[in-house]
């Protein structure tokens, strides 16, 4: 199951509709536009997306992910399994 951390510090279990993988609006909708793979290798099991063009629209910091990540990040983060999208 995927978690979404949103930039006050929540984080919600959400799951693909299809019960299997996300959809592409699917993955749009939990980061808030187009999204992109944060790359990292502290969680190679899992997938970091974030949106593609948080700094531009001046999203607040997400200070979950940005711990996780041990990198800043901006805005929601939808982390799934590989299995979880194509």
């Amino acid at each position: 199951m995927a978690e979404l951390i949103s930039v006050d510090g929540e984080i919600t279990q959400v799951a693909p509709s299809s019960g299997e993988m996300f959809s592409v609006e699917e993955l749009q909708a939990h980061v808030g536009g187009c999204f992109q793979v944060v790359p990292q290798t502290h969680h190679p099991d899992r997938v970091f997306l974030c949106d593609e063009d948080g700094l531009q629209k001046r999203l607040k910091p997400n200070k979950k992910a940005s711990i996780r990540l041990e990198r800043p990040i901006v805005g929601n983060v939808l982390v799934i399994s590989h299995d979880e999208w194509d």
